[in-house]
């Protein structure tokens, strides 16, 4: 049996390497030891942080990237092997890397940010599911173990898009309600986000009302149901995950949040069953159709884009990456569309 990599688990590692560069760059921008405030933040929050080494989340931090680094590497290049935990293994480097992941992320000392909690259950579901399988079976089936870790991570995805949808669902989220000066009155995250889209697109001085009442309730429903639609009905699979990209293009575009969108799409392939991952397979090499996709995801980005910091910069590689796989996707359905 072919120990290669399941090829959305393979797409899944691959994606991860810009994800956690999003993550350094996040990280990075404001828990930084030479920053005064960062270091008075580190000695105030409580935490098991305190009994360690200031060295352990800084050496952790490394070992984290090489970790990264080598995933993607044996990701690339999908050699074959004869063992499934050889070192030229994605399975191994990604267990490797979730095995760091979470060491990281257990002493990291400052704020927990909301990308971390859902990266390391999406990292940890694989890696547990490996490695329960290997114990009790005396080694690893690769295609039943690649299918079950893609369930797990098809259901985190859900759960995590379903609960931060039912978290908004609340009187002030959904007041779109402004002042004079266009101001939300209840603080409403929907309606400062489309704000910040509208004027840094050039749309105008301040949405109007059905455009944030759309964002309100538009944001509460495509998290709490697009993901479950995506994963469980088949031909709203590529509009569902469609939606999810535009969904984000603001908080990628010029709300700074970046990493997160990125570390997020990281695991949209396990929406997919593996037969539709083939039949979309070929419309992945390049094309006029995803170039052009790439391309418009740049200049998405150039023309909202509120200025040059480094997760917006990021954010051009960002939406580059999700125009070409939307472009994919338009191209497949169209190729299909044509075969009957």
């Amino acid at each position: 049996m072919s120990a290669r990599l399941d090829p959305r688990l393979r797409l899944v590692a691959l994606l991860l390497v810009p994800g956690f560069v999003g993550h350094a760059l996040q990280l990075t921008a404001e828990d930084v030891p030479w920053d005064p405030a960062a270091w008075e933040r580190y000695w105030w929050t409580p935490g098991w942080h305190l009994a360690l080494s200031p060295w352990v989340p800084t050496i952790l931090a490394v070992m984290l990237g090489l970790a990264v680094l080598a995933m993607g590497a044996s990701a690339a290049h999908d050699a074959p092997h004869r063992q499934v935990w050889d070192a030229r293994s994605p399975r191994l480097w990604l267990v490797v890397l979730a095995i760091v992941y979470a060491a990281h992320y257990l002493t990291y000392p400052y704020r927990i940010r909301n990308h971390m909690s859902h990266v390391l259950a999406s990292v940890g579901v694989i890696a547990i599911v490996w490695l329960v399988l290997a114990a009790r079976e005396g080694r690893l089936d690769p295609r039943r173990a690649d299918r079950l870790a893609l369930e797990g991570l098809a259901v985190i995805t859900c759960v995590t898009y379903f609960y931060a949808g039912l978290h908004k669902w609340n009187a002030a989220f959904v007041d779109v309600r402004v002042d004079e000066a266009g101001r939300s009155l209840s603080g409403s995250a929907a309606v400062e986000g489309l704000t910040t889209f509208w004027i840094y697109g050039d749309l105008g001085s301040h949405p109007p009302e059905l455009a944030r009442l759309v964002a309100a309730w538009g944001t509460i429903a495509i998290e709490m149901l697009v993901p479950i639609l995506a994963w469980r009905v088949r031909r709203l699979r590529a509009l569902g995950v469609a939606t999810l990209c535009l969904f984000h293009v603001p908080h990628v575009a010029c709300m700074d949040v970046a990493d997160y969108p990125m570390l997020a799409s990281c695991f949209y392939p396990a929406l997919f069953p593996r037969g539709e991952a083939r039949l979309y397979a070929p419309s992945f090499r390049p094309s006029a159709w995803n170039v052009t996709g790439a391309a418009i995801g740049v200049a998405t980005q150039l023309w909202f884009m509120p200025f040059w910091g480094r997760l917006t910069i990021f954010g051009i590689a960002v939406l580059a990456l999700w125009g070409y796989g939307l472009g994919s996707l338009a191209h497949a359905l169209v190729v299909r569309r044509r075969r009957g």
